[in-house]
């Protein structure tokens, strides 16, 4: 059967194809013939296909050398010349198989049966695409996958390492040497000369990015498809020929480098793989965690290096301007502005432009206080001219240290659970604003398991603090599941996104349903008053704080501290320090026995330590470790009960008090209520009005709020009344 003939027999055919493939030309249309006379009824058995070719060079006699048209082929031309990644989307823009065959002229079928590959993508879910086996003509193997590369990595490539006769482990870790194709493969990514891949996956995922004129697009496609939850399959069974040295044989190397370079600098922006490789789904954080945690610190040295060489160079220009010393001081206050923002969190590093945004708002905030501290009569204040040539210097430099140190480190984005229906598929990537386009799926969830299910398994991952927000992705504007679901995790501060996206078409535009409390600037303000207020006390406090502490050490000996587990917030744990009241061997570690009025376990010093509150001066340090805040929702034990009745089960939205930080002191103690009554009745209505006022706190909550609440607890004591 000729080639025509064939095509014919497809175009016949009324049912939607199984596959449309999709082939591009750059002057090589002896390669097109080649490519589509290999796809015998062998290759394409029991496949209802369709054949997409795009002449990107617009050549006149261009279907005569690809073998004539054919009815059930369809030509494209291109007025101008397009990247490789813009033209495979132009194509799959028009096609109507379920799948996607996405093929390199330059590639001829082998052996091995395709209808197979296709199942192996069709039949799971989470395969997101299936690639052939390339080999060479000689028939030996070109490895057409890898692990993401690195800037590492290229530059031992621009060096020759593939010629080296004793290479580095990690490279040929890289190369992915030592895995063995002895069945279907999971790998990173593979080359784009052939990938199956479904056409609402590719939809979905936006298709290849068009900034890639040639190279790297099909790194970038494979990284948003990981990133989404998806995972990429080689089916060794599966082979094509590829004589991709042949082809590139016909272009100028000098132009082939240069789409390399600019392409290869285009992906290090977008997946920050300089020494690590990218942040995928089930690697959400490459960097080891050690390195993860000095990382900060040395973000934070870098920024304030930056302020004070500015302030060397601002000396040395303006010498009757600022110094170095000064300059130390703004670095002080700038780097403390980047902690109360937290520019400084782990997920948020690597994310290059939002950090040297941030850098700036936080140079701004500590310019202020700064301005007035050289105001203070007593010295030569700069003039206006070299005050404000140190700051665009302190700016610039400070914004060139944060781009250099987080484009070095990859991000691993907003970290997200994706609930979907099943049929509508859970892809996060390719949405465009205002979802973030760094996002890593970590937790994906089937509706069709129930509300309640999925619920859990969203409230698990988010106090082990693995996701960061949720995207609804179901076929309905306003599904009644959604709604359900949205009712359910109400007891977090959890954005929560929803994407209406019906099977096999494009997405629509994402709904912010949810988004968190506070605002980032209001969040950095109530962490600026918490370390304010923490660390001041702390030395003014640290001598009665060092008496007491010996006085409990000389009463029985024991332990100084005492450290409950209790819920932070969105139930997430942490350790809240006390003094320690009771004696050493009658500690209650997992809160499970309520204190009585005259209760034994109570050491002499520790009645007193009760009494007046002292006890809980060591949730200072929780304070500033991040755990809690000077005002908030007391944290009590985990499963609070009354003789056995857990207070969650009976008092309504008990767990809401959780969406924020627990404090020190809050509304429910100037009201009152604190320690436990005797009887279940009193326990109970006492529970209920303190997650009545808790939760109205969290509601109405303004940082004059949180100041009025402080003074009026030193005011009237009310922190201690009612404690035994």
């Amino acid at each position: 059967m000729t080639i025509g003939q064939r095509f014919a027999e497809t175009a016949s055919q009324t049912a939607a194809p199984d596959l449309s493939i999709l082939l591009v030309s750059h002057g090589h249309g002896d390669f097109v013939r080649d490519c589509l006379a290999s796809l015998d009824a062998a290759a394409l058995h029991g496949l209802r296909h369709e054949v997409i070719v795009l002449d990107n060079l617009h050549e006149p006699d261009f279907a005569t050398r690809i073998g004539g048209l054919h009815p059930g082929l369809i030509l494209l031309h291109n007025t101008q010349p397009m990247g490789f990644g813009a033209n495979m989307n132009k194509c799959a823009e028009i096609a109507t198989g379920r799948v996607l065959l996405i093929l390199n002229p330059d590639t001829a079928y082998h052996a091995g049966d395709l209808a197979q590959a296709l199942r192996l993508l069709e039949d799971d879910p989470a395969c997101g695409i299936v690639a052939a086996r390339l080999v060479n003509e000689d028939g030996s193997d070109q490895r057409n996958f890898r692990h993401f590369p690195t800037a590492a990595i290229t530059a031992l490539r621009g060096f020759g390492v593939q010629d080296w006769a004793r290479q580095p482990g990690f490279y040929r870790r890289y190369m992915m040497e030592d895995r063995p194709l002895d069945g279907p493969t999971e790998v990173d990514w593979v080359y784009g000369s052939f990938m199956l891949i479904r056409r609402s996956t590719f939809a979905a995922l936006g298709g290849f990015d068009p900034g890639y004129f040639m190279y790297y697009e099909d790194v970038d496609l494979c990284l948003r498809l990981r990133r989404a939850g998806l995972k990429i399959v080689v089916d060794p069974q599966l082979q094509f020929l590829h004589h991709h040295q042949r082809s590139s044989a016909q272009r100028g190397e000098t132009r082939l480098r240069a789409h390399h370079l600019r392409s290869f600098r285009r992906y290090l922006w977008r997946s920050h793989a300089c020494l690590f490789p990218p942040a995928t789904s089930d690697r959400p954080d490459p960097v080891p965690q050690p390195l993860r945690g000095a990382l900060p610190f040395l973000l934070a040295a870098a920024q304030l290096g930056a302020v004070w060489l500015a302030g060397g160079l601002a000396a040395a220009l303006a010498p009757a301007g600022t110094g170095s010393f000064h300059a130390f001081g703004l670095g002080l206050l700038l780097v403390l502005a980047q902690y109360t923002l937290a520019e400084y969190a782990p997920t948020r590093l690597g994310d290059t432009p939002r950090r040297v945004i941030g850098v700036l708002e936080g140079l701004v905030l500590a310019s202020l206080p700064w301005i007035l501290l050289r105001l203070i009569p007593g010295g030569a204040p700069p003039s206006f001219l070299a005050l404000a040539g140190f700051l665009a210097l302190a700016a610039l430099l400070a914004a060139g240290v944060t781009y250099g140190v987080t484009l070095a480190i990859p991000a691993t984005g907003l970290r997200m659970a994706v609930v979907t229906d099943g049929r509508a598929g859970g892809l996060a990537q390719g949405l465009g604003r205002p979802v973030p386009v760094a996002m890593t799926v970590i937790e994906s969830q089937d509706i069709a398991a129930g509300t309640g299910a999925v619920a859990q398994a969203i409230a698990a991952a988010l106090r082990a603090g693995r996701i960061d927000a949720v995207l609804l992705v179901l076929p309905e504007a306003r599904d009644e599941r959604a709604l359900r679901l949205v009712r359910a995790l109400s007891m977090f501060d959890l954005p929560i996104w929803h994407l209406r996206r019906e099977p096999g078409q494009p997405p629509d535009r994402p709904i912010l349903l949810r988004g968190p409390l506070r605002s980032r600037t209001r969040e950095g303000l109530k962490r600026g008053l918490d370390l304010l207020l923490g660390l001041s006390a702390l030395a003014v406090l640290a001598v009665p704080m060092l008496i007491v502490a010996a006085l409990i050490k000389l009463e029985d000996g024991g332990p100084v501290f005492f450290a409950q587990p209790r819920d932070g917030r969105n139930q997430q744990p942490f350790a809240m320090l006390k003094f320690r009241t009771m004696k050493a061997r009658d500690t209650d570690r997992r809160g499970d026995l309520l204190t009585l009025r005259n209760d034994a376990r109570i050491t002499r010093i520790g009645a007193f330590l009760r009494k007046t509150s002292i006890d809980e001066l060591p949730q200072l340090f929780n304070v500033v470790a991040g755990h809690m805040s000077i005002v908030g929702p007391r944290p009590l034990p985990l499963h609070f009960h009354f003789h056995e009745v857990l207070f969650e089960a009976v008092v309504p939205d008990w767990h809401h008090r959780h969406r924020v930080k627990p404090g020190i002191t809050g509304l429910s103690q100037l009201r009152g209520l604190r320690g436990t009554p005797e009887t279940a009745e009193g326990a109970i209505r006492m529970m209920t009005d303190r997650g009545l006022y808790d939760n109205l706190y969290i509601d109405n909550w303004t940082i004059w709020l949180d100041l009025r609440i402080i003074v009026m607890t030193l005011l009237s004591g009310a922190f201690m009344a009612g404690a035994y």
